[in-house]
């Protein structure tokens, strides 16, 4: 990292983006890499701390700024330039008359050697903070970066101290997310103690913020992986408690990462280290947090209030820092002040210090900002996904206060004396269908309001309180409502997502599921006529029919049930659409819920009925003016097309469906061609430009197939019509290569510009198979026109093309093994991994290198075998089948070149595994999958084949 990356520490208060608590901050002086410890002790301020405010809580603008050259504490703020005091003059007399002490306790120690910490070479100090210097050094082992991270004070610091920098170094360890940055080691140097962690260069995201503005989209697109890494912390109990951006990093590519744990706590405690709970607040007599970024319950010193909720509120300070350049309210000043704007004052509307900033994006950020906690995003996790759907076209979740809110605040507010008309007791919020109840009572007690204002109409005052009633118990109800939404669907989401790709965690989330159906149900009961709820209702459905119909990998798998879910969406909405047929946001979700019945159908192989609902939604989201979804929708219906050219098997329909998706998907690559080059840092343009370029390499590669098998169909009959057939398909595939190597192009530079990103290295790969799919098609056609007596070419032509493709599967192998080293939790990734195995297997096989192809296709098995172990679901039952059945095809082949026992030896392994996938197949079948009739029917003839030639 370069010097003049490191933010400099500034004065407490009046500049916010200094990096420096002050005596309000939980830590000294910030860095890049956030403090190197807690904060200045009371009064005098911690060593190299800027000399903190004292505890009386004066004015901020009384707290004189630190000297960068002073040892810090009282000494480090004398001016030089004013004589000392009687005082003073006496205690350093004294001072000289005691004998030096035997220890050194200076509290800014010199740079340490180069070879201070066993197993690394410091190469120079990053940054020099109140309780720790910062280190940018070399792991010796991997010549890796590093930054070590050493405490001031060796043996002589202080308890708390040590504690708190030991937890920040526990609290670190548990967490594994890219952009979080990792602890690799911990130990004591000298008599300090120290940790290494990840070396980021780039800069602050303070820097990022005072380069602006940014352009909307991307700053909202970094904002989306910073929840992220957040939304990963809460997940493992923690709360961050001092989000603010001189502790979030921008890489050199732009990729943001997560620092300084020094003041987080664990959401299961309820005081730090055991002590009494408002020492969480007051630990050394300081604020926890940073001022400028703190929440309300921060501000109001009630440390059991403080949750995940707390740090979406700090994420909601900087969403509105990244798009405007400024804080929400005033944040300088006398403390008495900031933290009665932090507690009271309404945000200031972004759009009027930001004109581009439209109504959607207002009101994401004006909703992280809610004083209340209820009102706010109830996790990080739910708050980035708002912000991508945002982002993707889609109708994001957050809502404009409603006028009843306004109202009851406004009434708070002013303290305009009023009666309750009834009162509500054991307001206790629960999860699930006890809260549905409890909404439905609220809403009672609001009729029984409105009966008793009806009675008191002839006395005014009757009157007045019955209104005040009514407007506490519409407030009531609609907070109620809002915390079942809430609490469901970040439940739901929040927790299913993050465990979606786990293994073993099938059974979890199939009882995940089972619970978010019960309280939906509970909620559509109560929902009443209520559009906003309604709405929401429908978008969990959704979702939870996204989470059952998924019949790849981890997802639970389940066609009907979610075609239930979906069709419980879509009636919603019809509904909606019929009570208020002008609004377009109904008329979008109800494009949607097409879209999805179009996949259902699809997926039944219905599919007219597809093909109908995919235009019936494009024309519906269109007609809404949602252009992006309608777009989408197109896209499905070009895949759609595609799998009827694959049918077709007819050398004019099959190439005049394919040429009507290339030209779809041709339109698309043009479009997000133009916003990627408009904007190069998109990274969502980019993404999808090389998806619509792998798109059509897949369209030439079905267009190929159905020629060859038409070829095939009319080979004996007629040369001259399988010839030209030959020739279609060979220019398909030629082309479906190209088009596949391009992808892979894309998809590269997208990984190499954010690195820490997996799914971009997923797609590369991907592109890769795809290219070596296309070449090993091609040596299948070439090796079938010869055999068919089609082509004249000799088979020899054949093996280099196999070759070719062999090496093409070997690339993309190497990045999925990566991907899947990185995570060996993660199933889908281990799913991956099968693919470019069993297409190396199956080239080795046919290129009779049998040793590498038995050793690939063992590796392939071994992880189906464990995969099934893990979660026993139908699809990962066909994948062992299929994995028996390409290792007993290499069994049976290299027993045709053995005699004796070694002959005897390979046909038995083959009888077992073919055994073994029959048994599988046939478990599939009773089990109605589609599909499997042909695959049990081959396992079983190839069985048998393998029984007669071992003579059994």
């Amino acid at each position: 990292m370069a010097d003049e990356d490191v933010t400099n520490p500034g004065s407490p208060i009046p500049d916010p983006h200094s990096g420096s608590r002050g005596s309000f901050g939980g830590g000294a002086f910030n860095s890049g890499y956030g403090s190197a410890g807690g904060g200045g002790s009371k009064g005098g301020g911690s060593a190299g701390g800027g000399g903190g405010a004292s505890s009386g809580g004066g004015s901020p603008s009384s707290v004189p700024p630190p000297n960068p050259g002073s040892s810090g504490g009282s000494s480090g703020a004398r001016s030089a330039s004013k004589p000392p005091s009687k005082e003073r003059a006496l205690i350093e007399g004294v001072l000289k008359q005691m004998p030096p002490s035997k220890f050194n306790f200076t509290t800014k120690p010199p740079p340490l050697a180069s070879d201070a910490i066993p197993g690394y070479d410091i190469v120079r100090e990053i940054h020099r903070g109140g309780q720790g210097v910062v280190y940018q050094a070399v792991q010796k082992t991997t010549q890796q970066k590093v930054a070590i991270k050493v405490m001031h004070g060796g043996p002589f610091a202080s308890v708390t101290e040590r504690q708190r920098l030991e937890r920040e170094v526990r609290i670190l360890a548990t967490l594994n997310h890219p952009n979080i940055v990792r602890v690799y080691d911990s130990g004591e140097v000298q008599g300090a103690f120290y940790y290494v962690m990840d070396y980021v260069s780039g800069h602050g995201l303070d820097t990022y913020i005072a380069a602006g503005p940014h352009p909307i989209e991307r700053t909202l697109a970094l904002f989306t992986t910073i929840c992220s890494a957040i939304s990963a912390a809460h997940l493992k109990g923690v709360i961050h408690r001092d989000i603010k951006p001189s502790n979030i990093r921008v890489d050199a590519d732009g990729v943001p990462h997560i620092l300084d744990f020094g003041l987080a706590k664990l959401s299961a405690e309820s005081a730090v280290g055991g002590r009494d709970p408002r020492a969480a607040m007051t630990m050394t007599g300081q604020f926890v947090g940073s001022l400028p970024w703190a929440s309300p319950e921060q501000a109001g010193g009630i440390p059991d209030q403080v949750d995940i909720r707390t740090d979406v509120y700090s994420l909601g300070v900087i969403l509105y820092q990244m798009l405007t350049g400024k804080f929400p309210y005033q944040v300088v000043g006398n403390m008495r002040d900031i933290l009665d704007n932090i507690l009271k004052a309404e945000p200031a509307k972004p759009s009027t210090v930001r004109r581009q900033i439209n109504d959607e994006v207002e009101t994401i950020v004006l909703k992280c900002l809610s004083k209340e906690k209820e009102r706010r995003y109830q996790s990080a996790g739910e708050l980035g996904r708002d912000v991508q759907r945002y982002l993707t076209g889609e109708p994001i979740e957050a809502k404009r206060d409603s006028g009843w809110y306004m109202i009851s605040k406004t009434i708070r507010r002013h303290r305009v004396p009023f009666v309750a008309g009834a009162v509500v007791a054991g307001l206790v919020v629960v999860f699930g269908i006890a809260m549905a109840i409890m909404y439905s009572r609220e809403v009672n007690l609001r009729q029984i309001a409105d009966s008793e204002k009806a009675k008191a109409e002839t006395a005014l005052k009757a009157e007045s309180e019955a209104k005040a009633a009514e407007v506490v118990q519409r407030t009531r109800a609609e907070q109620n409502a809002s915390r079942v939404r809430s609490l469901a669907l970040s439940f739901m989401l929040d927790f299913n997502e993050n465990i979606a790709n786990m293994r073993g965690a099938t059974k979890a989330r199939e009882g995940i599921l089972r619970k978010a159906k019960e309280t939906l149900s509970a909620l559509a009961a109560e929902s009443s006529e209520d559009p906003a709820l309604l709405l929401e209702l429908a978008t969990a459905y959704d979702k939870v029919g996204d989470i059952e119909g998924g019949l790849y990998l981890p997802r639970v798998g389940d066609t009907v049930a979610a075609a239930k879910s979906y069709q419980a969406a879509r009636e919603i909405r019809e509904k909606l659409a019929t009570q208020n047929p002008s609004d377009t946001k109904i008329a979008a979700a109800m494009g949607e819920s097409l879209r999805r019945a179009g996949y259902v159908a699809q997926r039944n192989r219905k599919l007219d009925e597809a093909q109908a609902l995919y235009q019936q939604a494009a024309e519906k989201l269109a007609a809404a003016g949602d252009a992006e979804r309608a777009r989408r929708a197109r896209t499905d219906l070009a895949d759609l097309t595609v799998i009827r050219a694959s049918q077709a098997r007819d050398p004019v329909t099959s190439p005049a469906l394919i040429a009507s998706a290339q030209t779809t998907y041709a339109e698309a690559e043009q479009y997000w061609r133009g916003k990627a080059t408009a904007d190069p840092a998109d990274a969502k343009a980019a993404q999808m430009l090389g998806w619509m370029i792998d798109k059509q390499a897949k369209a030439s590669i079905a267009l190929g197939q159905a020629m060859m098998a038409s070829m095939r169909s009319v080979a004996e009959t007629d040369k001259a019509g399988a010839l030209q057939r030959m020739q279609q398909a060979q220019t398909a595939f030629s082309d479906a290569q190209k088009l596949a190597e391009k992808a892979a192009i894309e998809f590269d530079r997208l990984a190499k510009a954010h690195p820490a990103n997996a799914v971009y290295a997923r797609d590369q790969a991907l592109a890769v198979y795809n290219a070596g799919d296309a070449l090993q098609r091609t040596a299948e056609l070439m090796n079938e026109a010869i055999t068919l007596g089609v082509s004249p070419g000799p088979k020899s032509l054949v093996d280099p093309v196999y070759e070719a493709s062999l090496q093409r599967f070997n690339e993309s192998l190497v990045i999925f093994e990566r991907l899947a080293s990185a995570d060996e939790s993660n199933l889908e990734a281990r799913h991956d991994l099968i693919l470019p195995l069993n297409k190396v297997g199956n080239q080795l096989r046919g290129l009779n290198r049998l040793k590498e192809a038995a050793a690939v296709f063992d590796r392939s098995l071994d992880l189906r075998r464990d995969n099934f172990k893990s979660d026993a679901t139908e699809q990962h039952r066909k994948d062992l089948a299929v994995g028996c059945y390409k290792r007993a095809e290499v069994h049976e082949k290299a027993a045709a070149t053995l005699q004796g026992a070694e002959r005897q030896k390979e046909l038995a392994a083959a009888v077992a595994l073919y055994g073994e996938a029959v048994e599988s197949y046939k478990s599939l079948a009773e089990a109605k999958i589609d599909g499997i009739a042909r695959d049990l029917a081959e396992a079983t003839d190839s069985l048998t084949r393998a029984k007669t030639a071992a003579g059994g």
